[in-house]
């Protein structure tokens, strides 16, 4: 899979992740923008950031590089994210405590996320639906090595200060093509999947 100098965009309603990748043998998304937001009709101001990419797996080689991504990006599942307290209570101590372990031979490839701008890296919830019959139980599933270099996330306060939409007007799709535009979940750039 390769996603490059592209614009993704979908005003998220229902939780739809904009781009899910999974079993891929190779990963590559550079110089894109993707924007999954929920907004006010009224202002054109983002209410909230919704699921922009999900990497399903870690049997890939990834590669994230010079994006710019307003909008949840997720790994190792597609059940949605851990709120920060039950990360923090079902992962985060138990690891600390030892009585959760981080599989140091994982067998799943290299994730390269770097130069990005991004509002928020999460882990999926399925996570732990992934444990070893070991005890302690280890996380398995797990990229091998994942580097995380010269990323800028953006402060917290930017989903409540509001974000305007940068491309408020969206023309209205033939009735012919309103379905399969529906069903896409985003438009790309300023220009309609359909068309329109």
């Amino acid at each position: 899979v390769s996603i490059t100098g592209c614009s993704l965009y979908q005003v998220w309603t229902t939780g739809t992740d904009l781009l899910r990748i999974s079993n891929a043998r190779r990963v590559v998304i550079t110089n894109n923008f993707m924007l999954s937001q929920a907004k006010s009709p009224l202002t054109h101001l983002v209410v909230r950031f919704g699921p922009a990419l999900v990497i399903v797996d870690a049997k890939l080689e990834t590669a994230i590089l010079n994006n710019m991504i307003f909008g949840d990006v997720r790994f190792y599942g597609t059940q949605g994210a851990f709120t920060q307290e039950d990360f923090d209570t079902k992962v985060a101590q138990p690891v600390v405590d030892g009585t959760l372990v981080i599989d140091l031979q994982a067998d799943g490839g290299d994730a390269r996320i770097e130069g990005n701008s991004l509002t928020r890296l999460t882990v999926d919830q399925d996570i732990l639906s992934n444990l070893s019959t070991d005890t302690p139980p280890k996380l398995l599933g797990l990229f091998r090595r994942m580097s995380l270099l010269n990323n800028t996330i953006q402060p917290r306060s930017l989903n409540l200060q509001g974000f305007v939409d940068p491309y408020p007007y969206q023309p209205t799709p033939s009735a012919g093509c309103q379905g399969r535009c529906r069903r896409a979940g985003f438009s790309l750039g300023k220009a309609n999947l359909c068309g329109a």
